[in-house]
């Protein structure tokens, strides 16, 4: 039986815990961090087969959280070097298998100012700023020592984090007004102006004190300022925020601040018949990737963003969903297989491996070589919008779109080499150029992640770039100010050159 436990950490971002076990191919229906939950959308690199989140079934061929061997590494398969490159798995390195007090990271999630780490056993690390569900108060990751003695998210007693949902968060601080001022200057090193004394996570709150989301049996939720769940049945429940109909009840009401209101929740109309496989929301916008490969996003389409050629919003008004809301023009004969929203764009990967975007280009996020916005005017979709340009020869396996910042976006692909490149905004580095100069595509040097070393899933915070490597170790660029790289400092890396590759060293967990 799967549940869902959600915590706030700054603003409405959620993190779902569920009691599950593993299966045969580690999929069934998702695997630890690749399909829908990783990154916002991963076409479950490396199987050839992307998933969205619910087909698949099969060995992953090294990319599942470094465990091709089908029972997720749990010390009973022969996995050479996957389980934390020691080559013999059968129960002999006990400091690595499932069964012991090793933290061996299959996830990973990036969130506004901070990042999260499934480990192969379900348990959850965050650091970053205000812990994210450490009860007490200081930042994670920013001193020296602290990530050493980082100790895992308290989710209850018996309860972690199943490999078959792993974590998708996005956030948002209260404390931060999201304004120009409070962006960080570009190169800014080791001084920052945020506050340095963010709120306290309440003692008591976390554990057995955490109430389970009352929303049923759980498959994958994606959360910002409002929060969607694809449920077990492949329906979609939606609450939190919902100024733009981003909720897609046919209005404009908040949901699930008062008493039995998540609990009494109908399904979002999607269609008749219609199921969704993965659900990804933005700042004020949602979509579903539904059970025929087809795309419906709904909510705030200010910059096209939902991908139908204006800019009217839907689903905050009757007789807008279902039936009556069209499904995105991705192309002749084309579907897409996983989907990476962000706060003021969104993306497809599609069956043919490569990546269309939508909505929100100020800073280049979309991908098409150009700042001008995509989708929200007519003859922009379908045959008329580009793929984005990735690097000649190389196909995408996965894509992921930082989340929050509507005006200060960038989104990452995973190739089908194991390497990752990334466009759109590049103010602190997050791009993993070496640089803070702006990409408008994909087709430039992929990130440097170290000699030997490929990614097999990837995250996108705010201002921030995470990637699970290939001996379960973790990279994370970007900006800094809260630790959330997980350096022991302040001190935003892939701004300046000699920053990555094997000058950055693996997250210690």
């Amino acid at each position: 039986m799967r549940f869902t436990k959600i915590y706030a950490v700054p603003a409405l971002a959620l993190f779902t815990a569920v009691a599950c076990g593993t299966s045969p191919g580690g999929d069934a229906p998702l695997d630890a961090g690749a399909g829908t939950m990783d990154a916002g959308a991963l076409g479950d690199a490396g199987d050839g087969n992307p998933d969205g989140g619910a087909f698949d079934g099969a060995s992953d061929a090294g990319f599942d959280g470094g465990a091709p061997d089908a029972v997720a590494d749990s010390g009973v398969a022969a996995d050479a070097a996957a389980d934390g490159g020691t080559a013999q798995d059968a129960g002999n390195d006990a400091s690595n298998d499932a069964g012991s007090q090793a933290f061996l990271p299959v996830g990973l999630a990036a969130v506004t100012v901070g990042t999260c780490a499934l480990s192969v056993q379900g348990a959850v690390k965050c650091w970053g700023s205000e812990s994210f569900g450490l009860e007490g108060p200081g930042f994670r990751g920013d001193a020296p020592g602290e990530m050493a003695t980082l100790l895992p998210i308290s989710l209850g007693v018996g309860v972690t984090r199943g490999r078959s949902c792993p974590p998708r968060r996005v956030a948002r601080s209260r404390w931060l007004p999201n304004t120009s001022a409070n962006r960080p200057k570009e190169r800014r090193k080791s001084c920052d102006t945020r506050p340095q004394s963010p709120r306290r996570q309440t003692l008591g709150t976390m554990g057995d004190a955490l109430p389970v989301v009352p929303v049923g049996a759980v498959r994958q939720v994606a959360t910002n300022r409002h929060t969607c769940a694809v449920l077990a049945d492949g329906t979609v429940k939606c609450w939190g925020k919902n100024e733009f109909g981003e909720l897609g009840y046919g209005d404009k009401r908040a949901r699930g601040g008062l008493a039995g209101e998540v609990l009494g929740l109908s399904a979002v109309d999607l269609g008749a018949g219609r199921k969704a496989q993965q659900v990804g929301v933005g700042a004020h916008h949602s979509c579903a990737l539904l059970d025929n490969g087809s795309v419906k996003c709904w909510g705030n389409n200010t910059w096209g963003q939902l991908g139908y050629g204006n800019t009217t919003n839907l689903g905050d008004a009757p007789n807008e969903m279902g039936a009556n809301l069209p499904a995105v023009d991705l192309g002749l004969g084309r579907t897409a297989t996983a989907i990476a929203i962000g706060g003021g764009h969104s993306c497809a990967l599609l069956d043919n491996k490569t990546i269309k975007c939508w909505g929100l280009n100020d800073r280049g996020a979309v991908g098409d070589g150009s700042t001008t916005n995509r989708g929200d005017g007519p003859n922009e979709m379908g045959a008329n919008l580009p793929a984005v340009t990735l690097p000649p020869g190389r196909t995408a396996l996965a894509v992921a779109a930082s989340t929050d910042d509507q005006s200060a976006s960038h989104t990452c692909a995973l190739l089908d080499d194991g390497n990752v490149t990334c466009w759109g905004d590049n103010r602190d580095g997050e791009l993993g150029l070496g640089s803070t100069a702006t990409a408008l595509s994909g087709n430039h040097a992929t990130v440097a992640l170290g000699t030997g070393r490929r990614a097999s899933k990837i995250a996108c915070g705010q201002w921030t770039t995470c990637a699970l490597l290939d001996d379960n170790t973790m990279k994370c660029w970007g900006h800094n100010a809260s630790g959330q790289l997980g350096q022991g400092s302040k001190t935003t890396l892939g701004d300046g050159p000699n920053e990555l590759g094997d000058a950055l060293p693996a997250i210690k967990l």
